[in-house]
Formats: structure tokens, sequence, C-alpha cells
């Protein structure tokens, strides 16, 4: 299973920003010495990731997530779809 696919379980986060062509996700981070929570930025076509920021707790993140702009949405969507949530 890809990271992608397995960062979508339990109380994580998908937020689609269609003006800036990004998908934040918020979700438990694997990578060690760093915060066990992160925020990723992904390309809105192909999901690659751009990039990431760690947390220390899940609050933390949450509310930095709840800042970034676009429309919280399930993993599942197609392109077209995501673009109709704006």
């Amino acid at each position: 299973m890809n990271w992608y696919k397995k960062a979508q379980t339990e109380q994580n986060k998908i937020k689609y920003d269609t003006e800036n062509q990004g998908v934040y996700l918020l979700s438990r981070n694997t990578k060690p010495h760093e915060g066990p929570w992160r925020i990723s930025l992904l390309s809105i076509i192909g999901h690659i990731p751009l990039g990431h920021q760690s947390f220390l707790t899940y609050e933390e993140a949450i509310e930095e997530f709840n800042r970034m702009p676009g429309v919280e949405a399930g993993p599942d969507l197609t392109f077209r779809q995501v673009l109709q949530l704006s």
C-alpha cells in the first residue's frame, strides 16, 4: 500500500485547494525524528508530494490545517469533482 493510501485512515483529513492547485493531507507521520502528525502538500494532479510540515500534537496540526485554504472532502474524488468543489 502506498503512503498516500496508508495515510487515509483514522483522524486524517484532506483539503483540496483548487486556486493554488494543491491538496493538503493531515495524517500520522511515519518519518523518524519528526513530530507524530504532519500536513503534506501534494500536487492536485497525481498527488505528487511537494513537501510537509510536522507537528508534535494533533491539536496543533488540526489548528493549522483548518487555517489552510481549500475545501475539505474525501480522498476518492476525481480531478473533475475536485474542480467542482470551488
